[in-house]
C-alpha cells in the first residue's frame, strides 16, 4: 500500500513471492502443455500442488507444508479479469432502499493463529473474489503471505493488476482459505463467491433472512 512502511517479514514475504512467480513463468510454457485450464501453486520454486480451483491448492499446501507464501496461478488464464461490483451498506437493513445482506466472518492469517478478528461482510455473489478493508489486514498481519497477482475491474473501470494475499475466512465451523484484494478505499467488506460457493446461501429480505451453511 502507498505510505505504508513494510517490516522485515513483509519484505523477506515479497523476495518470496517474487522468486515463485518468476519460477511460475519460467515453466509455463511447460505447464500449457500438462495442465493448461488448471490451479497450481508454486513453492521454492516447484509445483506443490495442482487443482481446479484457487482453494483447493492453498488448502493442499497448508496440508502438506504449512503456512508459507506461495504463488497461485490458474494456467492459461493470466489476463483473466477477476470482476468485483460497487455495494451499498447493510444487512437486510430496514435503513437502506433495497436493504442488502450482511454476514459477520472470522478473518485470521495463517501466519497469525491468535490474529482472528470478526468483521462484517456485505454478501456479492457478483463479486469474484473477497475485499477487505485494509484496517482488517492490518489488524490481522494479512500482509507477511502473498500469493497471487490478479487483474481486478470494478463495474466500468479499467482492470488493475493487484496483489492478493492469503486469509482464513471463517463462517459457522468451516474455514475457507482463500486470496483476498486489500483496500484502504472501500467502506465494506465484500464476501465474494471465493467463499460463498463453499455453503448453501440462503437469502430472503422478506424474512429478513440471511443463512450460509455448510454443505
Amino acid at each position: 500500500m502507498v505510505g505504508r512502511e513494510q517490516s522485515v517479514n513483509e519484505i523477506e514475504a515479497q523476495e518470496q513471492f517474487e522468486r515463485e512467480k518468476q519460477a511460475y513463468f519460467a515453466m509455463r510454457d511447460q505447464l500449457l502443455q500438462t495442465h493448461f485450464g488448471k490451479w497450481v501453486a508454486i513453492v521454492d520454486s516447484k509445483i506443490a500442488a495442482v487443482g481446479n480451483s484457487a482453494v483447493e491448492v492453498i488448502q493442499q499446501v497448508l496440508a502438506q507444508k504449512g503456512v508459507t507464501v506461495m504463488y497461485v496461478k490458474r494456467v492459461g488464464f493470466e489476463d483473466r479479469v477477476l470482476k468485483v461490483r460497487s455495494v451499498s451498506v447493510g444487512w437486510y437493513d430496514p435503513d437502506y432502499d433495497p436493504p442488502i445482506p450482511k454476514i459477520t466472518a472470522e478473518v485470521q492469517s495463517p501466519a497469525m493463529p491468535m490474529s482472528q478478528v470478526q468483521a462484517e461482510f456485505v454478501i456479492d455473489t457478483g463479486s469474484d473474489l473477497t475485499l477487505l478493508q485494509r484496517d482488517i489486514a492490518d489488524q490481522t498481519d494479512l500482509w507477511r503471505i502473498p500469493v497471487s497477482e490478479e487483474r481486478i475491474a470494478g463495474v466500468g473501470s479499467t482492470p488493475q493488476l493487484r496483489q492478493l494475499f492469503l486469509s482464513l475466512i471463517r463462517t459457522g465451523n468451516r474455514q475457507v482459505p482463500t486470496r483476498v484484494d486489500i483496500h484502504d478505499d472501500i467502506d465494506e467488506n465484500i464476501l465474494g463467491r471465493d467463499v460463498l460457493n463453499w455453503f448453501r446461501l440462503t437469502l430472503s429480505a422478506q424474512e429478513n433472512l440471511v443463512r450460509v451453511e455448510e454443505v
